[in-house]
Protein backbone atom coordinates (compact mmCIF):
# COMPACT_ATOMS: atom_id res chain seq x y z
CA UNK A 1 0.00 0.00 0.00
CA UNK A 2 2.91 2.37 0.75
CA UNK A 3 4.29 1.69 -2.75
CA UNK A 4 0.87 2.40 -4.31
CA UNK A 5 0.53 5.61 -2.32
CA UNK A 6 4.03 6.71 -3.31
CA UNK A 7 3.29 6.00 -6.99
CA UNK A 8 0.04 7.99 -6.82
CA UNK A 9 1.84 10.89 -5.17
CA UNK A 10 4.53 10.84 -7.87
CA UNK A 11 1.91 10.74 -10.64
CA UNK A 12 0.08 13.67 -9.04
CA UNK A 13 3.32 15.66 -8.86
CA UNK A 14 4.09 14.83 -12.50
CA UNK A 15 0.61 15.91 -13.53
CA UNK A 16 0.98 19.15 -11.58
CA UNK A 17 4.33 19.81 -13.25
CA UNK A 18 2.84 19.18 -16.70
CA UNK A 19 -0.04 21.55 -15.96
CA UNK A 20 2.43 24.18 -14.73
CA UNK A 21 4.45 23.86 -17.95
CA UNK A 22 1.29 24.08 -20.08
CA UNK A 23 0.21 27.14 -18.10
CA UNK A 24 3.56 28.84 -18.63
CA UNK A 25 3.44 27.98 -22.36
CA UNK A 26 -0.14 29.24 -22.78
CA UNK A 27 0.59 32.39 -20.80
CA UNK A 28 3.73 33.12 -22.80
CA UNK A 29 1.99 32.60 -26.14
CA UNK A 30 -0.98 34.74 -25.09
CA UNK A 31 1.36 37.51 -23.88
CA UNK A 32 3.38 37.61 -27.10
CA UNK A 33 0.40 37.30 -29.43
CA UNK A 34 -1.59 39.93 -27.54
CA UNK A 35 1.30 42.36 -27.90
CA UNK A 36 1.51 41.64 -31.63
CA UNK A 37 -2.26 41.91 -32.09
CA UNK A 38 -2.27 45.22 -30.22
CA UNK A 39 0.22 46.54 -32.76
CA UNK A 40 -1.70 45.12 -35.73
CA UNK A 41 -5.11 46.40 -34.59
CA UNK A 42 -3.70 49.77 -33.59
CA UNK A 43 -1.94 50.30 -36.91
CA UNK A 44 -4.96 49.06 -38.89
CA UNK A 45 -7.23 51.56 -37.11
CA UNK A 46 -4.68 54.29 -37.84
CA UNK A 47 -4.74 53.31 -41.52
CA UNK A 48 -8.53 53.70 -41.55
CA UNK A 49 -8.26 57.11 -39.87
CA UNK A 50 -5.45 58.32 -42.13
CA UNK A 51 -7.36 57.26 -45.26
CA UNK A 52 -10.25 59.44 -44.14
CA UNK A 53 -7.79 62.30 -43.57
CA UNK A 54 -6.01 61.56 -46.89
CA UNK A 55 -2.69 61.20 -45.06
CA UNK A 56 0.18 58.78 -45.96
CA UNK A 57 -0.30 55.22 -44.68
CA UNK A 58 2.77 53.35 -45.97
CA UNK A 59 4.55 53.48 -42.58
CA UNK A 60 1.49 52.03 -40.83
CA UNK A 61 1.15 49.24 -43.40
CA UNK A 62 4.84 48.38 -42.97
CA UNK A 63 4.28 48.10 -39.21
CA UNK A 64 1.34 45.73 -39.73
CA UNK A 65 3.43 43.52 -42.03
CA UNK A 66 6.33 43.49 -39.56
CA UNK A 67 4.07 42.51 -36.65
CA UNK A 68 2.49 39.74 -38.73
CA UNK A 69 5.96 38.45 -39.65
CA UNK A 70 6.85 38.34 -35.94
CA UNK A 71 3.64 36.36 -35.29
CA UNK A 72 4.56 33.94 -38.09
CA UNK A 73 8.02 33.53 -36.56
CA UNK A 74 6.45 32.73 -33.20
CA UNK A 75 4.26 29.99 -34.70
CA UNK A 76 7.30 28.51 -36.45
CA UNK A 77 9.14 28.37 -33.12
CA UNK A 78 6.13 26.66 -31.55
CA UNK A 79 6.12 24.06 -34.33
CA UNK A 80 9.87 23.60 -33.92
CA UNK A 81 9.40 23.07 -30.18
CA UNK A 82 6.87 20.35 -30.98
CA UNK A 83 9.19 18.81 -33.57
CA UNK A 84 6.74 19.81 -36.32
CA UNK A 85 8.64 22.68 -37.92
CA UNK A 86 9.06 23.44 -41.60
CA UNK A 87 11.81 21.10 -42.82
CA UNK A 88 13.39 20.84 -46.25
CA UNK A 89 16.05 18.21 -45.77
CA UNK A 90 19.16 18.04 -47.89
CA UNK A 91 22.78 17.02 -47.42
CA UNK A 92 24.81 19.94 -46.08
CA UNK A 93 28.29 20.44 -44.68
CA UNK A 94 27.79 22.00 -41.26
CA UNK A 95 31.35 23.38 -41.36
CA UNK A 96 30.57 25.17 -44.62
CA UNK A 97 27.31 26.47 -43.16
CA UNK A 98 29.24 28.00 -40.26
CA UNK A 99 31.82 29.50 -42.61
CA UNK A 100 29.13 30.97 -44.88
CA UNK A 101 27.40 32.57 -41.89
CA UNK A 102 30.51 33.72 -40.03
CA UNK A 103 30.02 37.43 -40.74
CA UNK A 104 26.36 37.25 -39.73
CA UNK A 105 27.18 35.37 -36.53
CA UNK A 106 29.86 37.93 -35.76
CA UNK A 107 27.19 40.65 -35.72
CA UNK A 108 25.54 38.86 -32.77
CA UNK A 109 28.68 39.27 -30.65
CA UNK A 110 29.14 42.51 -28.64
CA UNK A 111 32.54 44.19 -28.34
CA UNK A 112 33.18 42.84 -24.82
CA UNK A 113 32.84 39.22 -25.95
CA UNK A 114 35.49 37.32 -27.93
CA UNK A 115 34.17 35.03 -30.68
CA UNK A 116 36.10 31.92 -31.73
CA UNK A 117 34.94 29.69 -34.60
CA UNK A 118 36.82 26.40 -34.89
CA UNK A 119 35.30 23.97 -37.40
CA UNK A 120 36.75 20.49 -37.87
CA UNK A 121 39.42 20.02 -40.52
CA UNK A 122 37.27 17.78 -42.72
CA UNK A 123 33.77 18.24 -44.11
CA UNK A 124 30.93 17.37 -41.73
CA UNK A 125 28.01 16.16 -43.85
CA UNK A 126 24.57 15.85 -42.27
CA UNK A 127 21.06 15.52 -43.69
CA UNK A 128 19.28 18.57 -42.38
CA UNK A 129 17.32 21.72 -43.06
CA UNK A 130 20.02 24.41 -43.33
CA UNK A 131 17.68 27.16 -42.15
CA UNK A 132 16.73 25.20 -39.03
CA UNK A 133 20.35 24.36 -38.22
CA UNK A 134 21.30 28.00 -38.67
CA UNK A 135 18.49 28.85 -36.22
CA UNK A 136 19.97 26.40 -33.70
CA UNK A 137 23.43 27.96 -34.01
CA UNK A 138 22.01 31.46 -33.64
CA UNK A 139 19.90 30.51 -30.60
CA UNK A 140 22.89 28.95 -28.84
CA UNK A 141 25.19 31.88 -29.63
CA UNK A 142 22.60 34.38 -28.40
CA UNK A 143 22.23 32.35 -25.22
CA UNK A 144 26.02 32.35 -24.77
CA UNK A 145 26.25 36.10 -25.43
CA UNK A 146 23.53 36.71 -22.85
CA UNK A 147 25.53 34.70 -20.30
CA UNK A 148 28.60 36.88 -20.97
CA UNK A 149 26.74 40.19 -21.10
CA UNK A 150 27.57 41.33 -17.57
CA UNK A 151 31.32 40.74 -17.37
CA UNK A 152 32.33 39.91 -20.94
CA UNK A 153 33.98 36.63 -21.86
CA UNK A 154 34.40 34.23 -24.77
CA UNK A 155 31.99 32.36 -27.03
CA UNK A 156 33.64 29.35 -28.65
CA UNK A 157 31.97 27.38 -31.47
CA UNK A 158 33.52 24.20 -32.82
CA UNK A 159 32.65 20.98 -34.60
CA UNK A 160 34.17 17.52 -34.39
CA UNK A 161 33.29 13.98 -35.48
CA UNK A 162 31.96 11.41 -33.03
CA UNK A 163 31.44 7.66 -33.21
CA UNK A 164 28.71 6.45 -30.86
CA UNK A 165 29.10 2.89 -29.61
CA UNK A 166 26.98 0.94 -27.17
CA UNK A 167 27.80 3.58 -24.54
CA UNK A 168 26.32 6.78 -26.01
CA UNK A 169 26.97 10.23 -24.53
CA UNK A 170 24.29 11.66 -22.23
CA UNK A 171 21.47 13.55 -23.95
CA UNK A 172 18.19 15.21 -23.03
CA UNK A 173 15.92 12.51 -24.42
CA UNK A 174 13.96 9.46 -23.37
CA UNK A 175 15.91 7.29 -25.82
CA UNK A 176 19.72 7.41 -26.18
CA UNK A 177 21.57 8.08 -29.43
CA UNK A 178 21.75 5.07 -31.72
CA UNK A 179 25.22 3.66 -32.45
CA UNK A 180 26.79 5.21 -35.54
CA UNK A 181 28.67 8.23 -36.84
CA UNK A 182 27.73 11.73 -35.75
CA UNK A 183 29.00 15.28 -36.05
CA UNK A 184 29.12 17.30 -32.85
CA UNK A 185 28.45 21.03 -32.69
CA UNK A 186 29.82 22.53 -29.47
CA UNK A 187 28.96 26.03 -28.25
CA UNK A 188 30.86 27.03 -25.12
CA UNK A 189 30.84 30.28 -23.17
CA UNK A 190 32.78 31.62 -20.19
CA UNK A 191 29.77 33.44 -18.78
CA UNK A 192 28.04 33.29 -15.43
CA UNK A 193 26.90 29.66 -15.73
CA UNK A 194 23.78 28.09 -14.25
CA UNK A 195 23.00 26.10 -11.14
CA UNK A 196 21.14 22.78 -11.25
CA UNK A 197 17.76 24.38 -10.57
CA UNK A 198 17.96 26.76 -13.53
CA UNK A 199 19.57 24.10 -15.73
CA UNK A 200 16.65 21.73 -15.20
CA UNK A 201 14.18 24.28 -16.61
CA UNK A 202 15.97 26.05 -19.48
CA UNK A 203 14.25 24.02 -22.22
CA UNK A 204 10.77 24.81 -20.93
CA UNK A 205 8.92 27.29 -23.17
CA UNK A 206 8.94 30.84 -21.79
CA UNK A 207 10.93 29.82 -18.71
CA UNK A 208 12.58 32.91 -17.28
CA UNK A 209 14.75 34.17 -14.45
CA UNK A 210 15.46 37.80 -13.68
CA UNK A 211 18.76 37.50 -15.48
CA UNK A 212 17.64 35.44 -18.45
CA UNK A 213 15.34 36.42 -21.28
CA UNK A 214 12.02 34.73 -21.99
CA UNK A 215 10.79 32.99 -25.09
CA UNK A 216 11.08 29.83 -27.15
CA UNK A 217 14.72 29.93 -28.29
CA UNK A 218 16.13 26.95 -26.39
CA UNK A 219 12.79 25.09 -26.47
CA UNK A 220 12.73 25.39 -30.26
CA UNK A 221 16.39 24.35 -30.41
CA UNK A 222 15.65 21.09 -28.59
CA UNK A 223 12.65 20.40 -30.84
CA UNK A 224 14.69 21.00 -34.01
CA UNK A 225 17.50 18.70 -32.89
CA UNK A 226 15.14 15.90 -31.92
CA UNK A 227 13.26 16.27 -35.24
CA UNK A 228 16.63 15.73 -36.96
CA UNK A 229 17.09 12.49 -34.95
CA UNK A 230 19.94 14.08 -33.04
CA UNK A 231 20.72 14.68 -29.40
CA UNK A 232 21.55 17.55 -27.09
CA UNK A 233 23.47 17.77 -23.84
CA UNK A 234 24.30 20.79 -21.70
CA UNK A 235 26.71 21.20 -18.80
CA UNK A 236 27.14 24.34 -16.71
CA UNK A 237 29.01 25.56 -13.64
CA UNK A 238 28.10 28.82 -11.88
CA UNK A 239 30.86 31.37 -12.33
CA UNK A 240 32.65 29.24 -14.95
CA UNK A 241 30.35 28.94 -17.97
CA UNK A 242 28.09 26.70 -20.03
CA UNK A 243 28.65 24.21 -22.85
CA UNK A 244 26.03 22.89 -25.26
CA UNK A 245 26.72 19.68 -27.22
CA UNK A 246 24.61 19.05 -30.33
CA UNK A 247 24.89 15.57 -31.90
CA UNK A 248 23.64 15.19 -35.50
CA UNK A 249 23.76 11.93 -37.51
CA UNK A 250 26.49 11.93 -40.16
CA UNK A 251 25.75 11.09 -43.77
CA UNK A 252 27.68 10.62 -47.01
CA UNK A 253 28.80 13.46 -49.24
CA UNK A 254 26.13 14.52 -51.76
CA UNK A 255 26.42 13.21 -55.29
CA UNK A 256 27.21 15.72 -58.02
CA UNK A 257 24.00 17.31 -59.32
CA UNK A 258 22.94 16.45 -62.84
CA UNK A 259 23.01 19.34 -65.30
CA UNK A 260 19.55 20.79 -65.79
CA UNK A 261 18.11 21.77 -69.13
CA UNK A 262 17.46 25.50 -69.24
CA UNK A 263 14.04 26.45 -70.48
CA UNK A 264 12.39 29.74 -71.12
CA UNK A 265 8.95 28.62 -70.02
CA UNK A 266 6.57 31.41 -69.13
CA UNK A 267 3.06 31.41 -67.79
CA UNK A 268 0.55 32.26 -70.47
CA UNK A 269 -1.83 35.07 -69.62
CA UNK A 270 -4.66 32.93 -70.96
CA UNK A 271 -3.79 29.88 -68.84
CA UNK A 272 -4.19 31.25 -65.34
CA UNK A 273 -7.37 29.66 -64.02
CA UNK A 274 -7.11 28.46 -60.42
CA UNK A 275 -9.48 26.70 -58.04
CA UNK A 276 -9.07 27.71 -54.38
CA UNK A 277 -10.57 25.45 -51.69
CA UNK A 278 -10.27 26.72 -48.10
CA UNK A 279 -12.78 26.83 -45.25
CA UNK A 280 -11.42 30.11 -43.83
CA UNK A 281 -13.10 33.17 -45.36
CA UNK A 282 -10.14 35.37 -44.39
CA UNK A 283 -7.80 33.15 -46.38
CA UNK A 284 -10.11 32.90 -49.39
CA UNK A 285 -10.55 36.66 -49.55
CA UNK A 286 -6.86 37.55 -49.43
CA UNK A 287 -5.78 34.75 -51.81
CA UNK A 288 -8.51 35.57 -54.34
CA UNK A 289 -7.79 39.32 -54.17
CA UNK A 290 -4.05 38.73 -54.38
CA UNK A 291 -4.17 36.36 -57.33
CA UNK A 292 -6.69 38.39 -59.32
CA UNK A 293 -4.51 41.46 -58.77
CA UNK A 294 -1.78 39.61 -60.67
CA UNK A 295 -4.06 38.61 -63.55
CA UNK A 296 -5.20 35.15 -62.42
CA UNK A 297 -8.78 33.94 -62.67
CA UNK A 298 -9.92 32.31 -59.42
CA UNK A 299 -12.86 30.09 -58.46
CA UNK A 300 -13.36 29.68 -54.70
CA UNK A 301 -14.99 27.01 -52.54
CA UNK A 302 -15.31 26.92 -48.75
CA UNK A 303 -15.25 23.11 -48.47
CA UNK A 304 -14.13 20.05 -50.38
CA UNK A 305 -17.59 19.06 -51.59
CA UNK A 306 -18.19 22.47 -53.16
CA UNK A 307 -14.67 22.25 -54.56
CA UNK A 308 -15.53 18.98 -56.33
CA UNK A 309 -18.59 20.61 -57.92
CA UNK A 310 -16.50 23.54 -59.18
CA UNK A 311 -13.78 21.19 -60.42
CA UNK A 312 -16.32 19.19 -62.42
CA UNK A 313 -17.88 22.36 -63.87
CA UNK A 314 -14.59 24.02 -64.85
CA UNK A 315 -12.26 21.05 -65.28
CA UNK A 316 -11.21 21.95 -68.82
CA UNK A 317 -10.18 25.47 -67.74
CA UNK A 318 -8.28 24.65 -64.54
CA UNK A 319 -4.48 24.63 -64.51
CA UNK A 320 -4.03 24.59 -60.74
CA UNK A 321 -5.82 23.85 -57.47
CA UNK A 322 -4.87 25.39 -54.13
CA UNK A 323 -6.40 23.40 -51.27
CA UNK A 324 -6.22 23.60 -47.49
CA UNK A 325 -5.14 20.43 -45.70
CA UNK A 326 -7.49 20.66 -42.69
CA UNK A 327 -11.16 21.35 -43.49
CA UNK A 328 -14.54 20.20 -42.13
CA UNK A 329 -16.84 17.94 -44.19
CA UNK A 330 -13.95 16.78 -46.38
CA UNK A 331 -10.21 17.06 -45.74
CA UNK A 332 -7.74 18.25 -48.34
CA UNK A 333 -6.44 14.70 -48.72
CA UNK A 334 -9.95 13.34 -49.37
CA UNK A 335 -10.64 16.12 -51.88
CA UNK A 336 -7.43 15.33 -53.77
CA UNK A 337 -8.23 11.61 -53.74
CA UNK A 338 -11.56 12.30 -55.46
CA UNK A 339 -10.24 14.58 -58.21
CA UNK A 340 -7.23 12.34 -58.89
CA UNK A 341 -9.54 9.70 -60.40
CA UNK A 342 -10.65 12.15 -63.10
CA UNK A 343 -7.59 14.42 -63.29
CA UNK A 344 -4.39 12.52 -62.35
CA UNK A 345 -2.00 15.20 -63.68
CA UNK A 346 -3.68 18.34 -62.35
CA UNK A 347 -1.17 20.48 -60.45
CA UNK A 348 -2.06 21.00 -56.79
CA UNK A 349 -0.69 23.26 -54.07
CA UNK A 350 -1.50 21.81 -50.66
CA UNK A 351 -1.47 24.55 -48.03
CA UNK A 352 -1.59 24.31 -44.25
CA UNK A 353 -0.58 25.91 -41.01
CA UNK A 354 0.90 22.55 -40.08
CA UNK A 355 4.19 21.15 -41.33
CA UNK A 356 4.85 19.36 -44.61
CA UNK A 357 5.97 16.38 -42.52
CA UNK A 358 2.31 15.84 -41.57
CA UNK A 359 1.29 15.17 -45.18
CA UNK A 360 0.19 11.61 -45.91
CA UNK A 361 2.87 9.59 -47.77
CA UNK A 362 0.57 9.06 -50.76
CA UNK A 363 0.40 12.83 -51.21
CA UNK A 364 4.03 13.65 -50.48
CA UNK A 365 5.10 11.12 -53.14
CA UNK A 366 2.82 12.67 -55.78
CA UNK A 367 5.04 14.61 -58.20
CA UNK A 368 2.12 16.90 -59.11
CA UNK A 369 1.62 18.15 -55.54
CA UNK A 370 3.52 21.04 -53.96
CA UNK A 371 3.33 22.26 -50.36
CA UNK A 372 2.94 25.86 -49.19
CA UNK A 373 3.00 26.51 -45.46
CA UNK A 374 0.85 29.21 -43.92
CA UNK A 375 1.25 32.06 -43.23
CA UNK A 376 2.51 33.52 -46.50
CA UNK A 377 2.45 36.91 -48.17
CA UNK A 378 0.74 37.60 -51.50
CA UNK A 379 4.17 37.98 -53.09
CA UNK A 380 5.25 34.56 -51.78
CA UNK A 381 1.99 32.99 -52.97
CA UNK A 382 2.27 34.42 -56.49
CA UNK A 383 5.91 33.34 -56.73
CA UNK A 384 5.03 29.75 -55.77
CA UNK A 385 2.03 29.69 -58.14
CA UNK A 386 4.21 30.84 -61.03
CA UNK A 387 6.88 28.26 -60.19
CA UNK A 388 4.29 25.46 -60.11
CA UNK A 389 2.61 26.53 -63.35
CA UNK A 390 6.00 26.62 -65.09
CA UNK A 391 7.12 23.26 -63.68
Amino acid sequence: QDITSERQTQEALSQAERLRSVGVLAGGIAHDFNNLLTGILGQASLVKLRLQQRRPIEKNIDSVIKAAEHAADLTQKLLAYAGKGRFELRVIDINQLLADNRLFLQTLIPARVRFVLQPAAHAAYIEADPGQIQQVVMNLILNAVNACAENGGEVHVQTRPLIVTNTPPPTIAETPLKPGEYHTLIVRDTGKGMDETVLSHIFEPFFTTRENGRGLGLSATLGIIQAHHGGLHVSSTPGVGTTFYIYLPATSAPSAPKPEAHTTATVSATANTILLVDDEAWVRDVVEDGLTSFGFRVFTADNGREGLILHKAHREQLQLVIVDMQMPLMSGAEFIEHIRYEDPNLKIILSSGYSATDIEPSLSNDSHIWFLQKPYSVEQLVWVVNQVLQA
